[in-house]
């Protein structure tokens, strides 16, 4: 498979996606306010494996909380499952700025750090959620140095590890990632938007 097509199907399940294990469909959900999110997703998904265009198709998790969802089959997915699954973070190599932006879109947040008096923000911290061991976490941390020379470090979310970066680390990642990023996510970035740019939504 083509390496663009390669590594935006890996940001794909290594973010919210799913490859269900009966019958290898790759499946995507979230929130109802993501429906744009989830239309981009759908969109490209189709641009790259042809076919039918999956239908979104709305829910409510839990009976309370709206949420959107689609999943696309092809046959490339039986495959991309055995080579993902179970450690989904063991093929980072593949991974591009493009497919970076969607992971972070994904799985990726943004939170203000420290406060000067006046209030205004003097650092933020980068997130992104990977709910993982902590030696996945390091292995992480360790292709954003080796590949991109970001630094990351690994931190404690409850039984599980993520990844974050402050504040001029974090400015490089989202330099890296902001072009690919769809109008409706750049609220993700908060600040690091480039001042050439439209201001984020808070």
């Amino acid at each position: 498979m083509e390496s663009r097509k390669k590594a935006i199907l890996i940001a794909m399940v290594m973010g919210d996606g799913y490859i269900h294990k009966r019958d290898k469909s790759l499946k995507l959900c979230h929130s109802k306010k993501q429906e744009e999110y989830l239309r981009y997703k759908r969109d490209v998904l189709h641009s790259l494996l042809g076919g039918k265009k999956p239908t979104i198709r709305e829910y409510m998790h839990l009976g309370k909380y709206p949420q959107v969802r689609c999943e696309k089959a092809h046959k490339y997915f039986r495959v991309l499952r055995k080579w993902m699954y179970p450690d989904k973070y063991k093929h980072l190599s593949y991974m591009t700025p493009e497919s970076l932006a969607i992971w972070f879109m994904d799985d990726g947040s943004c939170v203000v750090n420290n406060k000067y008096p006046d209030g205004t923000p003097s650092s933020y911290r980068t997130n992104i959620h990977t709910c993982c061991s902590k030696d996945v976490a390091q292995r992480i941390c360790k292709y954003f140095k080796d590949t991109w020379s970001i630094k990351f470090t690994p931190f404690r979310e409850k039984t599980s590890w993520s990844v974050r970066c402050f504040h001029k680390e974090g400015k490089k990642f989202h330099e890296l990632i902001y072009p690919h990023t769809i109008e409706s996510m750049k609220y993700k970035h908060r600040d690091y938007i480039p001042r050439a740019h439209s201001p984020c939504t808070r």
